[in-house]
């Protein structure tokens, strides 16, 4: 009876260790009071799993330690204004070769090259502040599809911040400048400020949603709307001026609804009619809220019903409504109606919940960072491998008995 119980004492032993093994955390301390003086060396000796974290300081990278993270780390600071990391050289400042990476509550700066280069799936970027001047970016992406994108909270001044061939992502309370999306799907971007820049989706990009998000200050194009079935929901756009439009809806099957456009050279500049513009409200811009050239749309029109022109007598168009006092609707446009006060059109009024999205899509994308998709909180593991457990002492015993 001892051996069974030393036995099964012993595989028990095991097999909870393997259950209960925690990831470690490191801290990075300029000042040297934590484990490691500098994020070079704390990622070189983690391991997958593992969280380093960066007390309040100035680290400045140089080209040969360049922070290239090719494990499933999270990156934390003590605070996204005083954990400031700067890239000094001319190469990228973070190199994520690694899926399931987390970077969250720093400052990045840098005047060349990429301060985040994503090469990598399931990737978290939260709580951050880009400072990216001169020719960097604040992302690049690049060579292959990423999967899981998940960025919240993040604030990015300067001129470029270049995403190609990401899906499945989720953005929310984000702040960009210039920003390429290349081949996403199923992704979302809520409650962001795009200050001095803009987006630009390319033709392969789908169920793109931006959400509660602001559009400002900008001398050119500022959302370049291509791809098809992408969606722009109660959105503001305001004082894109110079050579541009606020959007360019180049794609089909597009929506923009909710969305806000004034004191824009243009507000909206569609090249195709099968798009939706509904619900908005186009108040002072300074030549039309909507154009359809026919240059782009040869004799098809779109149909503009429903939006908010800043004045109850509807839109002026020198054919369709010659008395109306709002903003331009001009070109290859059809309307029969339109709102006569502001729209307070929300997603719940229609049934685009229906797919999932819910407002934002945070519960259904999973954008509470992927923690729950991902089993990072391991809601049914332990429960598994309790019954492995079982099951292995079950084994023992009938061994054993069966050799007595």
């Amino acid at each position: 009876m001892k051996k069974i119980l030393l036995i099964v004492g012993a595989v028990s032993i095991l097999l909870l260790t393997s259950i209960t093994v925690s990831a470690n955390e490191t801290v990075v301390d300029a000042g040297g009071s934590g484990e490691y003086t500098t994020i070079h060396e704390a990622i070189a000796n983690a391991s997958t799993g593992d969280t380093i974290t960066i007390k309040s300081g100035t680290y400045e990278i140089e080209d040969a330690n360049k922070l290239i993270i090719d494990k499933a780390l999270t990156i934390q600071g003590e605070s996204k204004d005083d954990t400031h990391i700067i890239q000094v050289g001319y190469d990228n400042l973070f190199e994520i070769t690694a899926d399931g990476v987390t970077i969250k509550m720093v400052k990045l700066e840098g005047a060349y090259s990429t301060l985040i280069s994503l090469r990598a799936n399931d990737t978290t970027i939260e709580d951050v502040n880009f400072v990216s001047g001169g020719y960097s970016n604040a992302f690049d992406s690049s060579d292959n599809l990423k999967t899981g994108l998940s960025i919240k909270n993040v604030v990015a001044t300067g001129k470029y911040s270049n995403f190609h061939d990401c899906s499945n992502s989720a953005w929310e309370s984000s702040s960009f400048s210039q920003t390429s999306f290349n081949t996403i799907t199923d992704s979302t971007v809520t409650s962001c400020i795009f200050s001095g820049g803009g987006i630009d989706l390319n033709d392969d990009t789908q169920n793109l949603k931006f959400q509660d998000c602001t559009f400002k200050d900008h001398d050119n194009t500022c959302f370049q709307m291509k791809g098809t079935m992408n969606k722009l929901y109660l959105c503001t756009f305001q004082n894109i001026t110079g050579y541009g439009n606020a959007i360019n809806l180049d794609g089909s099957d597009n929506e923009v609804k909710g969305c806000t456009f004034t004191l824009n050279k243009n507000g909206i500049s569609t090249f195709n009619k099968n798009n939706t513009i509904a619900y908005n409200n186009f108040v002072d811009n300074i030549d039309a809220g909507v154009i359809a050239s026919s240059f782009w749309m040869g004799e098809d029109t779109i149909n503009i019903d429903n939006n908010w022109w800043g004045d109850a007598t509807g839109p002026y168009n020198a054919n369709l409504n010659p008395d109306g006092l709002g903003d331009n609707a001009s070109g290859n446009v059809e309307f029969t109606t339109w709102l006569d006060a502001e729209s307070t059109w929300t997603p719940d009024d229609t049934d685009e919940d229906d797919t999932g999205e819910d407002d934002g899509g945070e519960d259904d994308t999973g954008d509470d960072t992927g923690e729950d998709d991902t089993g990072e909180d391991d809601g049914g593991t332990p429960g598994f491998e309790l019954l492995v457990l079982i099951a292995a002492i079950a084994v023992a015993l009938i061994i054993l008995r069966k050799r007595e």
